[in-house]
C-alpha cells in the first residue's frame, strides 16, 4: 500500500470516529502534512492503532497543526505516539 493509500485510510477512519465533524480529505491534509514536514510518522502502524492511541494521534495533530507552515506548533509540545523513531 502506498503512504497516500495509507493516510487515505487513516482519513476515512477518523472521520467514521467523528462523524462528519470532520471530513476526511482535511484529515489526510493534516497528517500527510505532518508526516512531510518534519515529523514523519508510522502510516501503517498507526492505520492500525486500537482506537485510543489512534485518536490521540489525529486529533492531536489536527489540534496542533500550524496550517501556515505544515509542521506541529512547538509550543504545544504535542509529539504523536506514532512519530517514526529518528536515529
Amino acid at each position: 500500500m502506498t503512504e497516500i493509500e495509507t493516510i487515505s485510510k487513516i482519513g476515512k477512519r477518523a472521520s467514521l470516529l467523528v462523524g462528519t465533524k470532520h471530513k476526511p480529505f482535511t484529515i489526510m491534509l493534516d497528517i500527510e502534512a505532518c508526516h512531510n514536514n518534519g515529523n514523519p510518522l508510522m502510516l501503517t502502524e498507526l492505520l492500525e492503532a486500537d482506537n485510543v492511541n489512534f485518536a490521540h494521534d489525529v486529533f492531536g495533530i489536527m489540534a496542533n497543526m500550524d496550517r501556515t507552515t505544515g509542521q506541529l506548533r512547538k509550543e504545544g509540545c504535542f509529539v504523536p505516539r506514532y512519530s517514526a523513531r529518528t536515529q
